[in-house]
């Protein structure tokens, strides 16, 4: 008798435990709202995703490092090879390793990642070890955002 009660307590209790639960995901999407969604990926507090590819002028790799906050991103690090125009200034925390400028400790935060894709700088996006969306999933020159919702 106390076991099924506990199997009923259980039964009645999980669509409430299941529903109040909200799913925080990562979407990678079209920037007009509305449009395609190429990719939702389940995260969760803390989680720090890299977002990556090829700089088109130079052709040196660049790497950004974002933490997931609620629904937004933070912009922790930044890697470069070369710097200059458009690249971050005044970091608390700098360091070089052969080509590679690395500067942390950046806090910007943002509702929202936005660029134009290109099939030709590789765009990537991790976690971790694992590549959430194939670069060439995105059509080449869309308008594309990343966002936690």
């Amino acid at each position: 008798m106390i076991a099924r009660r506990g199997v009923l307590a259980w039964a009645l209790a999980l669509p409430f435990l299941t529903s109040a639960t909200p799913v925080t995901a990562l979407v990678v999407r079209e920037q007009r709202p509305g449009s395609r969604e190429f990719a939702r990926i389940p995260v969760a507090d803390g989680d720090v995703l890299t977002f990556s590819w090829i700089h088109s002028v130079d052709g040196t790799p660049w790497t950004e490092y974002y933490r997931v906050a609620g629904r937004t991103l933070v912009l922790d690090c930044t890697e470069m090879s070369l710097t200059g125009a458009g690249t971050p200034s005044g970091a608390p925390e700098v360091s070089y390793s052969g080509d590679q400028t690395r500067m942390c400790g950046l806090d910007l935060t943002f509702d929202a990642v936005r660029w134009i894709h290109s099939h030709r700088v590789d765009h990537r996006i991790t976690l971790g070890d694992t590549l959430l969306i194939a670069p060439q999933a995105v059509p080449h020159h869309c308008r594309v955002e990343m966002a936690v919702v």
